[in-house]
């Protein structure tokens, strides 16, 4: 069965890089948007490209923690690349003028990061266990 299963995944997914409809698959489309992000994006940090939007927009962060409605310690925590939450990012994003989409980055296609789940189960580097049963 286990092997069917991973039959059937590989088809989906060659069928779908190998046509014209990778340009509706979501999770190709990102990992190919995050690949043609430029290399100073990975390089700056943590807190180094928020500070780029913020510079970019040309606000202080006095000014951008009045419009995300953050405090302005908060602004210079995510700047100096401490741990946020998710939804602050988006608030001090939002105060920018933007909305924060995340991309997974990988050198991998989705076919090929398939294939390395595949292998790390047949190492048993990983357990391929389903959550919940199928009916």
């Amino acid at each position: 069965m286990k092997n069917t299963d991973e039959s059937l995944v590989l088809e989906k997914l060659n069928r779908i890089l190998d046509s014209e409809s990778v340009a509706h698959d979501p999770v190709e489309l990102a990992l190919r948007a995050a690949a043609a992000a430029p290399q100073e994006c990975a390089r700056s940090g943590d807190g180094g490209i928020v500070r780029m939007m913020r510079d970019r927009v040309y606000l202080t962060q006095r000014q951008l923690a009045e419009l995300a409605g953050l405090p302005h310690s908060k602004i210079a925590r995510i700047e100096a690349g401490q741990d946020v939450r998710l939804s602050t990012l988006r608030r001090y994003f939002a105060g920018c003028g933007c909305e924060l989409l995340l991309l997974p980055r990988s050198s991998m296609n989705a076919r090929e990061l398939f294939e390395r789940k595949m292998q790390l189960e047949r190492e048993g580097l990983i357990q391929n266990r389903r959550r919940y049963s199928r009916r």
